[in-house]
C-alpha cells in the first residue's frame, strides 16, 4: 500500500567529529494494533508499506510514526472486506399484465445497487419467455439501453425489451443482470426473485347474426335482434351496432326505438343481444335488414368489427301465420307411439281463417307407420296474437333418426289473401331398435409371463344392434383361481355402448405361482330401450406363467496357467441356469488387462445361445500373449429371460494368467 501525507521528514544527525551526517529514514506504521512490515520512505509526501495477508474484515485506523517518534492517525483509513461491496437487486415487470395475440408487451428490468461500493458495466442478460400452456412471444426490440456504465450505491438503472405476443396462454418472463464490483474487480449477478407474468389471449373476434319474425301485421310493430358473439378470449369493449340498412327491394319500415342496449362489453366466448323495435308501416310486402357491430379489443385497444349480417325476410300483411314443430318423446323403441305437434300462431292484426295443416313429411333413417290425426282437422278462426296446435300420433316401425316437416295455410280475413307457414324439425326423434352386444376381441398380453408379472387383459365389446346397451358389470375370472389376482376393469361400469359402437375394458392379472391359466370374464348388460338382460359369453384365453431364469457363473478358468509367450491359452466359461425359465445369452465379450501384448479369438458356441432351465452351457475361446507378463482375464455376458426378456446377465469373476518367456 502507498501512504500519502505531509511532513514525512528524515532525521539527520551530525557527528561531533565531523564528516557526513547520518540520515535516519526509519518510519513505522500500524493498521489498528498490527504493525506493517517493510515500511519505506518514498518522499516527503509518500510512504510505501506491505499489508500482511489474513487481516480480519473491518475498518482499520492507520498510525504512522516518524524517525523523531512523532505519530499521526487516520481513522477508517483501510477497509478489509470479504464480499463484493456492490450488490445488485433486480425486479422484473411486464406490461400489460394481459395482452392479445399480436400485441406488444414491454418487459422492464429494474436494477438497483444495494451495496456500499460502485458497480460498473451493468449489463442485462437475454430475457426468456417460457410457458407451460403453449403461450409464445417473439423478441422484437431491446435491450434499451444495452448496458449502464456504472451504478453508485443506491442508484437504479432500467432496461427494457419489447416482445410481440404470438400464441395464447400464460407467459413467464425472466432476465438477470451482471456487473463488476469496482472494489474487488469481481463479477456480481442479480436475478429477480419471481418472474413477470402476462396472460396472452386470443384477440376479440366479433360475429353478428340478425333475426326478425317471419311476418308482421300492417301498421303493427316487430322486433329485430342482433346477436353479437365474441369467439376470441379478450373482451370486446363498447360494442355498438351500426344503424340497420334495408336490403334493396325491401318495403319501407322505420325504427321506433333501439338498439337496446346502445353499447355493451362482450366477454371472450360470450355474446350480447341488441334489440330494435320497427314500425311495419302501411305497405304490404317483404323487408330484409342488414347491419354490423364494432368495438375495441380490451387488451390492445385495436378496433374489431363483426362484418355485415342480413336478417331473414319479414312478410308484412294484415294477417300472418307462424309455425313450429315439436315431437315427444325424443327417443322411442320399435312399436311405441310418438306425438308430432304443429304449433301455429297469428302475429298479425287481423284474424286468419280456415287454418288447415298439410300432411307432415317424414324423412331420416328411421320410419313410422300411418298416423292418427291431425287433431283438430281445421281451425276455423285464429285471432290476432293467438296460437293453436295440430297433433298426429305415429307408431315407430323402423329404427333410426326421424326428421319432420309440416305447414299450415289460411286466409287473411281482411284482404282475403292466402297466408301460410312451414316448420321443419331435424333430428326430432330417435327410434331405437334392439341392442346386440357381443365380444369383438379378447386378448392377454403377454401370453407367456413370469410369476408376479402383470398380464394385461383387453376385452372389446361391440354393439351390432340399433339400440344402446348398458354395461352393468365385468367380473374377471381365472382358472385355476387360487394364485391369480386381477384388478378392477376400467372404465368402471355402468358404461353405455351405443348402437354400432364398441367399448374396451382393460384390467390386469398377476399369478403368484407358475402354471397354465385360463383367463376370462363374466359380462352383464341390459338393452337401453327394453331393459332386457344381455350377457355375451367371453371365451377364456390361455396364459402360461413360469418362474424366471437365474444365471450364474459356474466356472471360469484358463489352461495352461502359467503359460508361455506365443502359445495359445484355452479359456472356458461355464454358466448355470438355476431358474425354471430358459435364458438366452446374446453376447459373450472376453476382456484382457492389460490389453497390449495379447489377443483373444472368437467365442464358441455362436450367440444367441439358449441355456435351458436347470442346465449349464460352456463358452470357450483362446488367448495368445506375445509379451511375458501377468494378465487379468475376464468376460462380460449379456443374457435375458427367454420368456419375459428381463436382463439376467451373470457376473463373471476374473482370472490371473502369468505368461513366461519361452525356454
Amino acid at each position: 500500500m502507498v501512504i500519502h501525507g505531509a511532513g514525512f521528514a528524515l532525521r539527520a544527525t551530525q557527528p561531533a567529529s565531523g564528516g557526513d551526517p547520518a540520515i535516519d529514514s526509519r518510519f513505522r506504521a500500524w493498521l489498528g494494533n498490527i504493525e506493517l512490515p517493510e515500511v519505506a520512505w518514498v518522499d516527503g509526501q509518500s510512504l510505501r508499506a506491505t499489508v500482511p495477508a489474513g487481516l480480519p474484515p473491518g475498518a482499520y485506523t492507520l498510525v504512522v510514526e516518524s524517525p523523531f517518534g512523532r505519530r499521526g492517525f487516520l481513522e477508517n483509513a483501510f477497509v478489509v472486506s470479504m464480499v463484493p461491496q456492490a450488490a445488485l437487486q433486480t425486479t422484473i415487470s411486464a406490461s400489460p399484465a394481459m395482452a392479445s395475440v399480436g400485441q406488444a408487451v414491454q418487459v422492464t428490468l429494474t436494477v438497483s445497487n444495494a451495496g456500499t461500493g460502485d458497480a460498473s458495466a451493468v449489463t442485462p442478460s437475454t430475457p426468456t419467455a417460457v410457458s407451460a400452456d403453449g403461450a409464445a412471444a417473439a423478441l422484437a426490440d431491446g435491450p434499451f439501453p444495452a448496458s449502464a456504465s456504472s451504478l453508485r450505491p443506491g442508484e437504479t438503472a432500467l432496461f427494457g425489451w419489447i416482445f410481440q405476443a404470438t400464441a395464447p396462454g400464460t407467459l413467464s418472463f425472466g432476465v438477470a443482470a451482471s456487473a463488476t464490483d469496482d472494489f474487488t474487480g469481481q463479477p456480481i449477478v442479480g436475478a429477480p426473485d419471481a418472474p413477470a407474468l402476462t396472460a396472452i389471449q386470443r384477440g376479440a373476434a366479433l360475429s353478428a347474426e340478425l333475426a326478425a319474425p317471419p311476418s308482421a301485421a300492417l301498421g303493427g310493430e316487430f322486433a329485430v335482434t342482433m346477436t353479437v358473439s365474441n369467439s376470441g378470449e379478450a373482451t370486446a369493449l363498447a360494442v355498438a351496432p351500426a344503424a340497420l340498412v334495408p336490403e334493396p327491394g325491401s318495403i319501407p319500415v322505420s325504427a321506433r326505438s333501439g338498439p337496446a342496449p346502445a353499447t355493451a362489453d362482450v366477454p371472450g366466448g360470450g355474446s350480447t343481444t341488441f334489440t330494435w323495435t320497427y314500425d311495419a308501416g302501411g305497405t304490404s310486402g317483404q323487408v330484409q335488414l342488414r347491419g354490423e357491430a364494432s368495438g375495441r379489443d380490451a387488451n390492445s385497444g385495436a378496433a374489431v368489427a363483426s362484418g355485415w349480417a342480413t336478417s331473414n325476410a319479414v312478410t308484412v300483411g294484415r294477417a300472418a301465420l307462424v309455425a313450429s314443430l315439436s315431437a315427444a318423446p325424443s327417443t322411442v323403441s320399435l312399436g311405441q307411439p310418438l306425438t308430432l305437434t304443429l304449433h301455429v300462431g297469428n302475429p298479425g292484426s287481423a284474424a286468419t281463417l280456415n287454418v288447415t295443416p298439410s300432411t307432415p313429411s317424414v324423412s331420416g333413417t328411421g320410419a313410422v307407420g300411418p298416423p292418427v290425426g291431425p287433431s283438430p282437422a281445421v281451425i276455423p278462426t285464429l285471432g290476432p296474437a293467438s296460437t293453436a296446435t295440430f297433433e298426429w300420433v305415429y307408431p315407430a316401425t323402423s329404427a333410426g333418426q326421424l326428421d319432420f316437416s309440416a305447414s299450415a295455410s289460411g286466409v287473411d280475413s281482411a284482404s282475403g289473401a292466402a297466408v301460410s307457414a312451414t316448420a321443419n324439425l331435424v333430428r326430432a326423434v330417435m327410434v331405437a331398435g334392439h341392442a346386440s352386444l357381443g365380444v369383438s376381441s379378447f386378448t392377454a398380453t403377454p401370453a407367456a409371463a413370469e410369476v408376479n408379472q402383470a398380464i394385461t387383459l383387453s376385452l372389446v365389446l361391440g354393439n351390432t344392434g340399433t339400440a344402446g346397451a348398458v354395461l352393468s358389470s365385468v367380473a374377471p375370472t381365472a382358472s385355476p383361481a387360487g394364485t391369480v389376482l386381477c384388478t378392477v376393469p376400467s372404465p368402471a361400469p355402468p358404461q353405455t355402448v351405443a348402437a354400432g359402437g364398441t367399448l374396451t375394458e382393460i384390467w390386469t392379472c398377476t399369478a403368484s405361482g407358475p402354471g397354465t391359466f385360463t383367463l376370462g370374464a363374466t359380462v352383464a348388460a341390459t338393452d337401453s330401450g327394453t331393459g332386457l338382460p344381455l350377457s355375451p359369453p367371453v371365451a377364456g384365453v390361455p396364459v402360461t406363467v413360469s418362474a424366471p431364469a437365474k444365471l450364474s457363473t459356474a466356472s471360469f478358468a484358463a489352461s495352461p496357467n502359467p503359460a508361455t509367450v506365443n502359445k495359445a491359452v484355452t479359456v472356458s466359461l461355464t454358466v448355470a441356469n438355476a431358474g425354471i425359465a430358459a435364458a438366452t445369452v446374446s453376447a459373450v465379450t472376453p476382456t484382457l488387462t492389460p490389453a497390449a501384448g495379447a489377443t483373444c479369438g472368437a467365442v464358441s458356441p455362436a450367440r444367441p445361445a439358449t441355456v435351458p432351465a436347470g442346465a449349464t452351457l460352456t463358452f470357450v475361446w483362446t488367448c495368445t500373449a506375445t509379451a511375458a507378463k501377468t494378465y487379468t482375464l475376464g468376460a462380460k455376458v449379456t443374457a435375458t429371460d427367454a420368456v419375459s426378456g428381463v436382463d439376467v446377465s451373470p457376473t463373471v469373476p476374473t482370472v490371473s494368467l502369468k505368461v513366461n518367456k519361452a525356454g
